[in-house]
Formats: structure tokens, sequence, C-alpha cells
């Protein structure tokens, strides 16, 4: 209080704070400058790794150099922990941080083909936008605002709409949307490679390579076209 303000607004930590600590903590504060000093008291669930709480004492703990020395965009780990309601546990995996880095790549590549955002919003663009905007009003429901965020990728409104809206909710997700948007998209030399081989083996009638390489382009995340100009590809979701 001496160092920031006589009133706090939210006043954060974990659920094992509860009692005593903030307990005591409220009837000291208060009784001590005599009125209310803390409006909203958030109490977070703990990180856990195969059901054991994360700690140094347990020396089971991960940091974000680990996430990167695995090839991993830290904000996969946030996206991954909005599947979580805060004052629950979280149960931390690799392959399910894997999946979300996955996810999070799929999306901005998405975002890229949709730029830029549309000027105005359909009545179903703006009731998505009303039903994950009370997702995260209602105690930060964020699983809930995910399940509009997937809902809004294949919604049938226009890519512009989709565009305008992850980029407005991002303002809350951080989660860095318009990154290949930004940068824009383009396969890589591999995937191009493989796009000219799938057309060879095409022509030659060679379907089952064709399928093959068509399978392998869909392990990268890519969704694959058959058109008259040949193989197209872009990012799936």
């Amino acid at each position: 209080m001496k160092q920031i303000a006589k009133r706090f607004d939210i006043h954060k930590c974990d659920n094992d704070n509860k009692f005593p600590h903030h307990e005591d903590e409220i009837a000291q504060s208060e009784a001590a400058v005599g009125h209310e000093i803390v409006t909203t008291w958030v109490h977070g669930g703990f990180l856990q790794m195969g059901g054991q709480k994360m700690a140094k004492s347990a020396k089971n703990i991960k940091r974000v150099t680990d996430l990167a020395e695995h090839g991993i965009d830290p904000l996969a780990y946030r996206l991954l922990c909005f599947g979580t309601r805060y004052r629950s546990e979280m149960d931390f995996n690799w392959d399910a941080l894997e999946g979300q880095n996955h996810r999070l790549g799929e999306i901005r590549r998405r975002m890229a083909e949709w730029a830029p955002a549309a000027q105005e919003l359909s009545p179903e663009a703006l009731d998505l936008d009303r039903r994950f905007r009370e997702a995260v009003a209602d105690d930060l429901d964020m699983p809930r605002a995910l399940v509009v965020l997937n809902e809004t990728l294949t919604a049938p409104v226009a890519a512009s709409e989709r565009f305008a809206l992850l980029s407005s909710w991002d303002q809350v997700l951080a989660l860095d949307l318009e990154r290949d948007a930004r940068e824009g998209w383009k396969p890589t030399e591999q995937m191009r490679a493989l796009v000219a081989e799938r057309d060879s083996a095409r022509a030659a009638k060679d379907y089952a390579t064709s399928d093959e390489i068509r399978d392998r382009l869909q392990a990268m995340g890519l969704e694959v076209m058959d058109t008259p100009e040949g193989t197209q590809i872009r990012p799936a979701i």
C-alpha cells in the first residue's frame, strides 16, 4: 500500500493462499486503515505435471526457454492455458502443448489468407463477437471463449469478418494472431517441391504416390486441393 495505492482492483495469487494468508491480510489491513482495500480476489489453480504440483522443491518445473528448445512458440502455452478455467488445476503435458502449437500456427496462416479486416460486421459476425465477449466477461471463462473462436474459424461469414473478429479478440488473447498476415504466409521450399512431385505423379497416373504425397502435405497442416492448374495448398483448420 505504501508503494502502490490505498486501494486495489484485483489481488491475485494461488488457491493455497486463500486461507489463512489472504483472510489474515484482509483482517489486518482493513483494521489498520478502516476501509476495504481489495475489490476482487482472484485465486488461480495449480499447474501440475503428472498430477503433482509444479514447484522448485519438486524439481519438476519447466521454463519458457525449455519450450523454445523444443521448437514451441511460448504463446502456444498461453493458448493451452485458455483451455482450463483459471480457478481449476491444469495438468501440463508435452503432447497437448505440441497440439496447441500446431493449432496456433494454423490459425495464424488462416488469418494471413483472410486479411484485410472487414470494416463492418454482419449480424452473424456480431453475434459471434457478443458470445466471445460475454464468455470473457463471465469470470474469464476462456474455455467458452475458445469454443466461440473455433466456431468462427469455419463460420458462414465473410473471411474478412473472421479476420476482424479474431484481430479484435486478440487484444484479450494476446496470441499474436496477425503474425503471418503481417509477414505474408508462403509455402516453404519443401512444400513447393512436394506439390511439384505430386503433380508429376498425377500426370503419370501414379495415384498411389500422389495419395502418399497428399498425406504428407496434410500432415504439415495443409489443405490439399486438386484444380485444373494442378495441386493447390493452403493452411488447414
